[in-house]
């Protein structure tokens, strides 16, 4: 057997995608249906989802060194809350108001003060214009 090199495309990390999902796609029925698919681990993991052609709006930068972010992602007349850790630095060198995005994201139910919201967790974003997200998706 020969020895075989890394590339510098091995080291990227993956996302396995689910399903494309338009965010008007999203209510309590879908995410009652991911949790009959419950528990999450190993051999059953969290489902991805894509979406395209998404507007980020009212961008926060938080966290103690303000690299995680929250926002509002909209899509067509639809808009979800979302937070996204370590992204930050994606959100800084984007002109926010014109640009739409392709987002992966897994859909959780965030329960504060007593009140359940849907919201997503994004794991990567990048330009609508581009053909594929910063990581490899398979």
């Amino acid at each position: 057997m020969g020895h075989r090199h890394l590339t510098e495309e091995d080291l990227i990390p993956e996302i396995r995608l689910d399903t494309m999902l338009a965010l008007e796609e999203i209510d309590r029925s879908l995410y009652s249906q991911m949790e009959l698919l419950e528990p999450f681990g190993a051999e059953n993991p969290v489902p991805i989802f894509l979406s395209q052609g998404v507007k980020m709006q009212e961008v926060k930068f938080i966290g103690k060194d303000k690299n995680h972010v929250r926002f509002r992602a909209q899509q067509g007349q639809v808009r979800i809350e979302g937070v996204g850790f370590g992204l930050a630095e994606v959100f800084e060198s984007v002109d926010m108001a014109t640009t739409l995005f392709d987002i992966a994201y897994e859909l959780n139910l965030n329960t504060w003060n007593g009140r359940d919201k849907l919201e997503i967790k994004l794991l990567d974003i990048c330009l609508r214009k581009s053909s594929a997200l910063s990581k490899k998706t398979t």
